[in-house]
């Protein structure tokens, strides 16, 4: 038997796959035909192109060579490679004295954040739960007090002008007693 091993891409793109048919099922269900034409395009866009590249590897070969031109992982494992042989040669104080997180935590806290942040837009609505995951992101990267002021304000904008043209109830959630 053959055994395959799964990249977080491909875990990913699962996701993704997941996330856009259910949002465009709800985006059918939920919202009248006028107002959901837009979810239902984004999320149909999402699960499509997700599925592409899951399915990548059974595509025609003018469209798998298209793709894997951008994918490239031969060159990004030989990168790594690379870095853990001088790794190994270094000690990693270099890592404990600056604090910094090295590229798969990184990847795993930013997708824990995003999980969290669609969980908290379940429950409290997109509005609310934008500056949160604002404020969380901006901490892990290093933004200071200036710029998470300027980044919720334009969040807010855009969450609002969202409500605005599609008229969905961005600023309720499940604990509000509203189910979106």
């Amino acid at each position: 038997m053959i055994e395959k091993t799964y990249s977080l891409d491909d875990v990913i793109a699962i996701v993704l796959v997941v996330i856009g048919l259910l949002a465009f099922h709800e985006a059918r269900t939920s919202f009248p035909f006028e107002e959901g034409v837009f979810p239902m395009i984004a999320s149909a866009i999402m699960a499509v192109s997700a599925a592409i590249w899951l399915l990548r590897p059974f595509l025609p070969s003018f469209l798998h060579s298209a793709l894997i031109e951008y994918d490239e992982p031969a060159e990004i494992e030989e990168l790594e490679d690379d870095l853990e042989t001088v790794t190994h040669d270094e000690e990693t104080t270099n890592e404990a004295d600056t604090g910094l997180v090295d590229d798969r935590n990184m990847m795993y806290m930013l997708i824990s954040i995003t999980i969290g942040y669609v969980v908290l837009s379940y429950l409290i609505g997109f509005l609310w739960a934008s500056p949160f995951f604002i404020v969380v992101y901006g901490m892990l990267m290093g933004f200071d007090l200036r710029d998470h002021a300027i980044i919720i304000a334009v969040a807010f904008l855009v969450v609002l002008g969202f409500a605005y043209f599609t008229t969905a109830p961005v600023d309720e959630g499940v604990l509000w007693g509203v189910n979106i």
